[in-house]
């Protein structure tokens, strides 16, 4: 999950850090 999370984080570019554990709580 976390090599998924950081093409996401690439993909999406959300704030850094901060919608990648939000969304991983949903």
């Amino acid at each position: 999950a976390c090599e998924i999370w950081k093409q996401i984080k690439f993909e999406f570019k959300p704030v850094d850090t901060i919608d990648m554990p939000v969304e991983k709580k949903n």
